[in-house]
């Protein structure tokens, strides 16, 4: 893709011209890029990202975090007053990963079908500012939902940050679908950290290749292959070493 796509979120008061994305494979400074540009032109400060391999999405919604990538710059102090991980009693989450639609956090109709862990929640979010913000999906090529971000408003007003959301959605809509396209790999290869004959062992089993014919074509013991698709599995905290292979695929690692 073209690296140096540019933006313009309008021409409101606060609003930047043209931005650009850093033509770097580095996922730290496309992060940094990400949350300047937000905070800059949409007042929004403190940024969640998620992604995970479509099909993989059974169970409770927390635990979609152990089978995904995923990266937040929320305070460290709200992080850590959760009763769980930053998805669990998530009612905007839910929301957004079972309509595929934005959800807001401070929507008052989704407050209304709150279980009591999500209204707990919800008392936390309010005192660590963490009351009003959106959910936007991140999806597939083929338009499945497969993750999101989650877009912390600086100010904490709904009506200013509504007034934006209503304005510039589906810019930002836009400009969120362009980083997810680039940065989703460059997280993954970051945080599974597989080595290259790892993603070799992966690459040629995705392929169907049977793991005798792999250990006679790279020249090592089935034993080896072997040691391979277990440090795989650990490093990308797959239960086999076909789930393993379905996220190399799907963060295009291979």
């Amino acid at each position: 893709m073209n690296t140096q796509m540019k933006f313009s979120l309008g021409e409101q008061a606060g609003a930047l011209g043209i931005l650009a994305m850093p033509d770097s494979n580095d996922p730290d400074v496309l992060w940094a890029w990400l949350e300047t540009t937000l905070y800059d032109a949409c007042g929004i400060q403190g940024i969640f990202y998620m992604a995970y391999p479509v099909g993989d999405s059974g169970g409770d919604i927390e635990e979609l975090l152990e089978r995904a990538v995923w990266k937040t710059s929320y305070p460290q102090a709200y992080l850590e007053a959760l009763p769980g991980n930053p998805l669990t009693d998530d009612r905007s989450a839910m929301h957004l990963l079972e309509t595929g639609e934005i959800s807001r956090w401070h929507d008052s109709e989704q407050h209304a079908l709150m279980t009591p862990g999500e209204r707990r929640r919800r008392e936390i979010d309010a005192v660590h500012g963490m009351s009003v913000g959106a959910c936007f999906p991140v999806r597939t090529r083929s338009g499945r939902i497969c993750g999101g971000f989650g877009l912390r408003s600086a100010s904490q007003d709904e009506g200013r940050f509504d007034a934006m959301l209503t304005a510039h959605s589906g810019r930002i809509g836009k400009l969120l679908d362009v980083f997810d396209e680039k940065y989703r790999s460059l997280l993954a290869k970051q945080q599974y950290g597989l080595s290259p004959q790892e993603t070799r062992v992966l690459a040629h089993l995705a392929g169907g290749m049977a793991v005798s014919r792999l250990a006679h074509e790279m020249g090592l013991s089935p034993k080896t292959i072997e040691a391979y698709m277990r440090s795989a599995r650990q490093k990308t905290t797959s239960a086999t070493s076909a789930e393993a292979v379905a996220k190399a695929i799907f963060f295009n690692l291979v």
